[in-house]
This record gives structure tokens, C-alpha cells and sequence, in this order.
């Protein structure tokens, strides 16, 4: 009789088919994308891999830089325009997203230039053990009440524990972000405290950012952040027509920007992640009253694609048997130790807040599958933070 394969096994049985993505400091990706941006920009002590030296080269030097972050942007969207549209055509290579592929863990890489492992910001709902606060850190409040983590004398810098890039450019940076979050804990912290705009819609920001850089008597670098993609493919599924429709809003928006910058400026196009669909057979439920819950000192924390588990004292036989029966045909329940060693969150050893933050064990989808804490009065249809291609596999745009 043939031996049933471990959780590890199974995971890197799906590597080995390519029905996921295995992440490697060895193959380009955003962290390298990261350090050639704030190399260019003038950070001159950062170890670059041979991938971030081929973005350097492929970037090449300018006076301007402009960076375009289009959430939700993986690469398979980019290969539903047409061949002769502006982003597809001058498309220069596919990077692969960090893990979890989710936007907190991306655009926290993309400000520090380091891996989740290193950084300690793994994903959306993060239990703060020194606190027991259940928070949800881009927005910097309180899982379930809302309120702001200030209010339980949670300082920005307790979460948010390494510098941010951009405070060391010689370039002069300005981030522009929809006005809704200009002011907000994670766009001061991401932008190192330099310069933050608000913008109301694409078309508004191309024009701000072309006169900017027209008007520039000195070296700028400028971020762009937009997340109406995303917000669409969460809601609608990203193969539904609004998000296609909005990606090509992106396409002539982006394509309008390099014709206003007339050759000044190098820019980029890239992504934190893609998205999948995930239809009511792949949703799955912890609730707050079954048996698994009542072995965690909280709630489910991490990503509905890759939850994480923190375990009472002496419970993790018990939460592996009672797991791997409900859930086990979906997801490969593997410790958090085990993770750190298949070095999926990045190279190296966790840093301290990393270990505390992904807790005892995680959840990793085969396939199309999420598993949430209570039922949500909407389920979404799109989902990101996994290890599928169309999750982890992002674009990088050269114009």
C-alpha cells in the first residue's frame, strides 16, 4: 500500500507540478524590485541580488522615476488586454509577489526593501501578543471593534517596526494615494515621513504627477498607489467585466502619463498580487463556539487564503487531528517552524515580531479555498494572500 503523503510533502508535490508558486529569493520578486527602486534613487548600501541588478539595468538612469502600484494587477489580468495595448506591450518580465500575497505584506516590502520574514507585517488581521489585540494593521484599528490600536497605547512604531526606504532617497520622493488615506498611519509610515499627496481619481493624479515632474529642478522618484482594481476584483471576481473594464482605465490612464511626461521620466508599472476566484464550495468556517476555536488563546488571525493559528499551552495534538479532519482535503496545515524552514515568508530566520505574529501554525490552500472566522453577512468573490500563479505572479511594466 502506497504511504498517504505529509502536509510538507503535499505542499511541495503542488510546487513541483506548478499549481503553486514557490517563493525564491532566486527568481526575480518585489523585494529585489524594492532595492533596485531605492538603489536608483540614491540608497547606495543595499545588497542587490542578480535580480534586482537586471531591474537596475532594465530601469536604467533617470532624472525622474515614477513607480505605479496597481492593486490587484497580477499578471494574468495584464494578458486579457489586447497585444497592442500600452501595459501588455511593454511588459519587460513577471515578478513573483512575497507571501502571503496580500497587500499589507507587499506594500511593506516594497517601503523597507525585506522580506515578511524580516519585516514582521505577514497580514491583514495580526494578533498582537504583547497587547492580546486582534488588529487590522493597514487601517491600524481593532479587528472587531473598529476603533483605533492608539487607543490601546499602540504606538505606529510597535507595529511597524523597520524604517522605511523612502526617508533615504537623495531622489526628492512624494507618494500619491487616494485622499481617503493620505493622512493615515500606513501611508506616513510607508512614505518614511516624505511627502504624501491625496488624489480623487486616476485621471486627477496622472495630471499632478505630470506637472510635478515638468516643473522638477532636481532628481524626484514618485510612488503611485491605486487600488480600484483590487477593491472590484474582491467584489466581483477578477474575471468579471467591471475589473477588465477598469484595468483598461488603467491602461489608457498610465499610456496618457507617458505622454505627458515626454521622455523626462522612467516609469514603472507593477502589482502587490492578483487575485482568484472563490466560489461557495470553497468557502469554509471556523466559528467562535466549535471545537477548534476553543483551543486558540484568539481568534483565527492571518488571511481568509492562509490563516494563522496561535494554541493554548498543550493543545496542538488536538488542533492538528480536529483540523485535519474538517479541513484537511483543502488546505496543508503545517507549523509555523516548518514554514520558517521552507523559507515561504523569505530567506532567513523570522525576525523576533515575525515569530510571535504567525503564531504556532498555518493554513496553506491547495486550491481555490478560503476558511474565515465567522461567516461574513457577504462573502467576496475575489481572494488574494495565497500561493496560486495568479496570485503570486505580478507584472513589471518599462516605459
Amino acid at each position: 500500500m502506497a504511504r498517504t503523503m505529509n502536509d510538507t510533502e503535499r505542499l511541495l508535490a503542488s510546487f513541483e507540478t506548478g499549481v503553486l508558486v514557490r517563493p525564491s529569493p532566486d527568481v526575480a520578486n518585489a523585494v529585489d524590485l524594492s532595492r533596485a527602486i531605492a538603489t536608483l534613487a540614491g540608497v547606495g548600501d543595499l545588497d542587490l541580488t542578480q535580480g534586482a541588478e537586471r531591474i537596475v539595468s532594465q530601469v536604467g538612469q533617470s532624472d525622474h522615476y515614477v513607480l505605479a502600484l496597481i492593486d490587484g494587477l497580477g499578471a494574468e489580468l495584464v494578458e486579457h488586454l489586447a497585444e497592442d495595448s500600452f501595459l501588455r506591450s511593454q511588459m519587460c518580465m513577471t515578478l513573483q509577489a512575497v507571501f502571503p500575497s496580500t497587500t499589507v505584506a507587499a506594500l511593506t516590502s516594497l517601503a523597507t526593501g525585506l522580506w515578511p520574514s524580516a519585516h514582521g507585517v505577514p497580514t491583514w488581521w495580526t494578533y498582537l501578543v504583547d497587547y492580546n489585540i486582534s488588529a487590522t494593521v493597514l487601517p491600524f484599528i481593532e479587528r472587531f471593534s473598529k476603533r483605533p490600536l492608539g487607543k490601546w497605547g499602540i504606538r505606529p512604531s510597535d507595529v511597524f517596526t523597520r524604517a522605511a526606504l523612502p526617508a533615504r532617497f537623495r531622489y526628492e520622493p512624494c507618494s500619491f494615494v487616494p485622499a481617503t488615506i493620505a493622512s493615515s498611519v500606513y501611508s506616513v509610515y510607508a512614505s518614511g515621513g516624505t511627502e504624501v499627496r491625496g488624489y480623487r481619481t486616476l485621471s486627477e493624479a496622472v495630471d499632478v504627477l505630470t506637472a510635478r515632474i515638468g516643473a522638477a529642478r532636481a532628481p524626484t522618484y514618485s510612488y503611485l498607489y491605486y487600488p480600484l482594481v483590487d477593491a472590484l476584483a474582491h467584489d466581483y471576481g477578477p474575471e468579471d467585466s467591471s475589473v477588465l473594464a477598469e484595468v483598461v482605465n488603467v491602461d489608457r490612464e498610465l499610456s496618457r502619463l507617458v505622454d505627458g511626461l515626454k521622455g523626462r521620466a522612467r516609469l514603472m508599472v507593477t502589482a502587490d498580487h492578483g487575485l482568484v476566484t472563490i466560489g461557495e464550495r470553497g468557502r469554509h468556517v471556523v466559528r467562535a463556539d466549535d471545537d477548534i476555536a476553543e483551543l486558540l488563546v484568539a481568534p483565527p488571525s492571518g488571511e481568509p487564503r492562509v490563516p494563522v493559528f496561535h494554541l493554548q499551552d498543550g493543545k496542538a495534538e488536538a488542533f492538528e487531528r480536529r483540523f485535519r479532519a474538517r479541513f484537511g482535503e483543502w488546505f496543508v496545515l503545517l507549523m509555523a517552524s516548518e514554514v520558517e524552514r521552507l523559507e515561504l515568508l523569505g530567506p532567513g530566520p523570522y525576525a523576533d515580531v515575525t515569530r510571535q505574529r504567525v503564531g504556532d501554525y498555518l493554513a496553506l490552500p491547495l486550491g481555490e479555498d478560503v476558511l474565515v472566522y465567522e461567516p461574513p453577512k457577504d462573502w467576496m468573490l475575489g481572494y488574494h494572500a495565497g500561493l496560486t500563479p495568479a496570485e503570486m505572479l505580478v507584472p513589471l511594466i518599462l516605459a
